[in-house]
């Protein structure tokens, strides 16, 4: 039996090797790049990634949740006044986290063959008081890192 020239094609598309061109869409749409105002950030990465940089001067927390994914969130333009809580959940994946030098990061996640590095520099000047990130959440075989540069 022989199948018809055509037979194999999808309607609406043209010819063409259709799984390099599924394989094109996939490297394409496995990441997420975006710039927010908002001052809230709300990511979620499964079997992907996630690009954030939060420009926010009124910065107060969100979610970051990531399976088998990985989030990088850059708050280096952002601003808070008071105390922001970021809650994360990582599960076999990574967040990497980079923070102004002068705000006070205050660790409460929970590990289970996980990891948080803090990777700011250790003679970070005039951290305030007044400007306190506090990342809570779980972190299951996975890493978070926290830098400023």
């Amino acid at each position: 039996y022989q199948i018809p020239d055509g037979a194999n094609e999808i309607p609406g598309t043209q010819k063409g090797n259709a799984c390099e061109e599924a394989n094109e869409q996939s490297k394409e749409s496995t990441g997420f790049t975006s710039t927010s105002a908002s001052p809230r950030i709300d990511t979620t990465a499964i079997l992907s990634g996630v690009k954030r940089t939060v420009l926010s001067k009124n910065f107060k927390g969100g979610d970051a949740v990531n399976v088998f994914g990985g989030t990088e969130i850059n708050l280096t333009q952002a601003d808070i006044e008071g105390m922001a809580v970021l809650d994360v959940v990582v599960v076999f994946g990574g967040l990497k986290l980079t923070v102004p030098p002068n705000w006070e990061v205050r660790n409460n996640v929970i590990t289970l063959f996980a990891g948080v590095e803090e990777k700011r520099n250790a003679q970070v000047q005039g951290v305030s008081p007044v400007k306190v990130l506090l990342i809570t959440g779980t972190a299951i075989f996975g890493g978070i890192d926290i830098r400023n540069y």
